[in-house]
């Protein structure tokens, strides 16, 4: 129970820790991450200004009270816009919502100035919005600690709640996910002055971009785009034909394919647009398979005599069939097997009356045509469409095609041996002159629930990532997921910065470790519906905000997340309290 109680506390007050009087100004906040400061004034003619930038549209900005019932103020990111509230004096209960860009990955500027009679709001340099009239001086004299994002566990009890939201709405929020400078605050004719932080927990130094980070793993596949999220990376995936968090996996109705078809699915196939096959064309796709027993690969046919069809047969070896006019010989067959569950190309060649037919370049013997099959109609496309992996029982109008396939055997091929393919089959492309090579169009599917992108390599491509790296088989290429490893790079060659959490409670120094981030913070942008302004910049880029040497302890790394809690809330507060009662029994 006692280790118990020490590791909470030391999750909930700080393992990891921090001096007190840090020269960094720049922090970055994950769930539930919170900084306390204290000194931060809101008397009688007083200025606080709030930097923040975030792409969240929900979060707790501030709170402070002036340890009553009755006076307090925060403001709060609720679905994009900003609300300020004020309670102290004659203003019960004031608010402001200021709509704006506040998510849009830029510095913003909060301003609140209170003169002896009145509150007022400045968003970004432009005009005051007046929050608050009738003050008296003696408002708000007494202040407590200045929460930034959240509060600490000891906030979470207080009766005070019971009669504000602020709690239960930055908890519902999770807190802030963003970056915060210090806050500044000056007092009559002072200049602004940072606040004297206090206490601080799961806050991080810097705020580097994500995507620059080698501290959060993970990468985007197959040209996917890395968007920074301040506190995690996400994939951009469009226009890519992949989806999934890193852009790993086929999109099952993009054309680029990648379909998985898998033992027990029951009947299944991917239907094309047709290949028109014109005088110089070629068709190409990939496969992989460990089940050794005969399968269609692809067929097309014109409706009439002329067909295409590729079949693994006995042996593993991969047989071309074909009917057009005069066509000797009709079969070839490349003689290896294939069945090694590993991905191989298929090449289909047109050049005039002649064929060409290899695997992996091995090359099968010319097939010579009177006439190949003649696949396209007058307007130069084909006439029907491609199958891979299986044939249809219906049309895509629901009526059945039994009969056209008993006609050409191809049914009686397809029951009789169960000829439906199990594996992977990738990347349908045509070619032309005209055209160099172009994604099959995918119009329909059926038995086929998963894409094979992304899947765990073989075990000798497994070989090439290093440090427990995990090979992802991307169909024509293999990559590695350094996750959870420690290391990043092509191979996870490269160990990575540790992704930092620094905690701070009341100046106590535990532990130290360099952190290599940087402090992106030159972007100053107006929000929306206010203009760009460059005043006061001499604060956005002040020299001493440059991160200096900082206390940090290392924790478990995430990718596209934030760190986690060390131990939940409920758990905590528990074991809290518990610790609480035991230290009064003693006393």
């Amino acid at each position: 129970m006692c280790l118990a109680i020490t590791i909470c506390q030391q999750s909930v007050h700080g393992g990891l820790l921090q001096r007190r009087h840090s020269t960094n100004n720049t922090w970055k906040y994950g769930k539930f991450a919170y900084s306390a400061y204290r000194s931060v004034q809101f008397t009688d003619n007083s200025t606080i200004v709030f930097r923040f930038k975030t792409t969240k549209a929900h979060g707790m900005l501030f709170y402070m009270d002036g340890g009553s019932l009755q006076e307090f103020i925060d403001a709060f990111l609720l679905n994009g816009l900003l609300r300020v509230r004020i309670s102290m004096g004659n203003c019960s209960g004031k608010q402001r919502l200021i709509n704006g860009s506040f998510t849009d990955l830029k510095w913003h500027k909060l301003t609140l100035r209170r003169t002896s009679e009145s509150v007022t709001i400045e968003v970004d340099s432009f005009e005051l919005i007046y929050l608050c009239r009738g003050l008296k001086k003696t408002d708000f004299n007494k202040y407590g600690p200045f929460f930034v994002s959240f509060f600490p566990i000891y906030e979470w009890g207080k009766i005070k709640w019971r009669f504000r939201d602020s709690f239960s709405t930055a908890l519902s929020f999770g807190g802030f996910e963003g970056c915060i400078k210090t806050p500044k605050f000056a007092v009559g004719d002072q200049k602004l002055r940072r606040a004297r932080l206090w206490k601080s927990e799961r806050t991080v130094e810097g705020c580097r971009d994500a995507c620059k980070d080698p501290s959060f793993e993970g990468k985007c596949y197959n040209g996917g785009k890395c968007v920074n999220k301040i506190v995690r990376r996400e994939c951009d995936c469009s226009k890519t034909g992949f989806n999934g968090p890193n852009c790993s996996r086929v999109a099952l109705l993009d054309s680029v394919a990648g379909l998985h078809f898998h033992e027990g699915a029951g009947w299944s196939f991917a239907e094309f647009r047709g290949w028109a096959m014109p005088k110089r064309s070629e068709l190409q796709f990939y496969f992989k398979t460990g089940a050794s027993k005969p399968a269609i690969l692809l067929y097309q046919d014109n409706g009439m005599k002329d067909f295409l069809e590729i079949s693994l047969i006995k042996d593993g070896q991969v047989q071309l069939y074909l009917r057009g006019n005069r066509c000797a010989p009709e079969k070839q067959t490349i003689r290896r097997n294939f069945t090694d569950n590993t991905w191989h190309l298929v090449t289909i060649a047109r050049i005039g009356s002649l064929l060409d037919f290899n695997v992996d370049n091995i090359t099968a013997k010319t097939i010579s045509c009177m006439a190949p099959p003649q696949l396209s109609g007058l307007d130069g496309k084909a006439v029907n469409f491609l199958y891979i992996g299986g044939i249809p029982l219906f049309d895509s109008k629901g009526s059945k095609v039994l009969k056209e396939w008993s006609l050409t055997g191809l049914l009686q091929k397809v029951t009789g041996e169960n000829s439906l393919f199990q594996g992977c089959i990738a990347l349908v492309r045509y070619s032309t002159e005209a055209k160099r090579f172009r994604n099959a169009r995918l119009l329909r599917y059926e038995g086929i629930s998963k894409n094979c992108s992304g899947e765990t390599c073989s075990n000798a491509e497994q070989n090439m990532c290093q440090n427990g790296g995990r090979c992802v088989d991307l169909v024509v290429r293999a990559e590695c997921d350094c996750e959870k490893t420690g290391y990043y790079g092509r191979f996870c060659e490269q160990k990575g910065s540790s992704y930092v959490n620094r905690t701070v409670f009341n100046g106590t120094d535990i532990t130290g470790q360099k952190n290599n981030t940087s402090d992106d913070d030159n972007n100053v942008s107006s929000g929306g519906d206010v203009r760009e302004s460059n005043e006061d910049n001499n604060n956005v880029n002040d020299p001493d905000e440059s991160p200096k040497g900082v206390t940090v302890g290392k924790s478990k790394k995430a990718q596209n997340a934030v760190s986690p809690l060390l131990v939940s809330p409920p758990v905590c507060l528990l074991l809290y309290v518990a610790a609480l009662l035991m230290r009064n029994d003693v006393a």
